[in-house]
């Protein structure tokens, strides 16, 4: 980690994001999983696994990124469980090592890992006891809380395949993103804008398709009742100015929305209006042109939000998707993923798209009603 940074450290929102994506895991294996995958992305190796035993002392192999649990591996994950500290062992270039967590209801867990013996250091120890004790608080907390009717075993298996081969697709998607930003800022600091400019936007397309894996799942999981909304106070200017730094900064100039003095803030949820106010805009942008207006209409205690554009009107089928609950819209061909992501994010904070045509050319969807902080009123 220490020898060469940049090929291994993630920016801590693109961290955030991947951890974020922990608690949505249906069970211990996919949990496991998931965080094997995001800790194989940020330690850069294709050997991490995690193992847990029973109050009773029974260990098993609870998931495993590449091949882990060697002979040597797993009797190192034991001896680390059985003494609650850290255990490394020194195999010329490799340095094996196994870091103990408590697992919740007794049961205790480790995190093991293969790394290259130059770059395990005191800092790198350190982190690594931090990453499992991190790992460890996601499964006791699972221990803690009521899960769900266990659907039936054929769905849970597609359920579980689905969601780790996204997982798996999305932690090598942050990484490649992180080290492009990481280039790019070298290029433009040596002054290289047009190679910086071509780096960009191969950032934005994967950034692109991750947002679109992200879309595919969460509208699977708010079809089946299991991603809901959790409302505080948003200030929509805010919103706004934040998605425009980070997804649109290359065509600011083409976006207009509310000024200060005409915000907004609404109670709502403020991951699932960002997609939802991300993909309309993000929408309009693609497939319009000129310049895309985002306006507020306040109506008694709420607040509606418009997005226009100048593009080619949409197709029926289309606008059928946009406005359509995802769950009458389950079993359509798979088409138009963006837009179902989109009213799948308007179903789970419970508002209406509409939309109409232009009188002067071009689209205008309407989000909404938010209803407004008392204080905003």
């Amino acid at each position: 980690m220490q020898a060469h940074p940049e090929r291994v450290y993630l920016r801590l929102e693109q961290f955030l994001d991947l951890e974020r994506q922990w608690t949505e895991a249906n069970d211990e294996e996919e949990l496991g999983h998931r965080i094997a995958t995001t800790m194989s992305v940020m330690l850069d190796t294709d050997s991490v696994g995690i193992s847990v035993a029973s109050a009773d002392g029974e260990l098993r192999d609870l998931a495993g990124y590449g091949e882990p649990s060697s002979g040597r591996a797993a009797g190192l994950a034991a001896l680390a469980i059985k003494s609650g500290r850290p255990e490394l062992r020194r195999h010329s270039e490799t340095t094996l090592g196994a870091f103990p967590f408590e697992a919740g209801d007794g049961r205790r867990g480790a995190l093991e890992m293969t790394l290259p013996s130059q770059r395990v250091g005191a800092k790198e120890i350190s982190f690594l006891r931090f990453l499992a004790a991190l790992a460890g608080s996601y499964f006791a907390n699972r221990r803690l809380v009521a899960q769900p009717e266990t659907p039936v075993a054929a769905a849970v298996d597609t359920q579980r395949y689905v969601a780790i081969a996204a997982h798996e697709l999305r932690s090598p998607l942050a990484l490649a993103e992180a080290r492009l930003a990481l280039l790019t800022e070298s290029e433009e600091a040596a002054g290289h804008a047009d190679t910086a400019r071509e780096l960009g936007s191969v950032s934005r397309s994967l950034a692109s398709m991750s947002r679109s894996l992200t879309g595919l799942l969460d509208t699977e999981r708010i079809t089946d009742g299991r991603l809901c909304a959790k409302l505080e106070p948003i200030e929509l200017n805010g919103l706004f100015e934040g998605l425009a730094g980070k997804r649109f900064a290359h065509i600011t100039e083409r976006l207009s929305w509310p000024g200060q003095g005409e915000g907004a803030t609404v109670s709502s949820d403020p991951v699932l209006l960002g997609e939802l106010l991300g993909g309309l805009i993000g929408n309009a942008l693609e497939h319009g042109s000129g310049p895309v207006t985002i306006s507020f209409r306040r109506q008694a205690g709420t607040v509606s939000v418009n997005v226009s554009d100048r593009g080619p009107q949409l197709e029926q089928d289309q606008v059928d998707l946009l406005v359509s609950s995802p769950t009458r819209t389950a079993g359509t061909p798979a088409q138009g993923l963006g837009l179902r992501a989109i009213a799948a994010y308007a179903d789970a904070l419970g508002v209406s798209l509409s939309y109409r045509a232009s009188n002067t050319g071009g689209n205008i969807v309407t989000l909404g009603p938010l209803q407004l902080c008392q204080s905003a009123r």
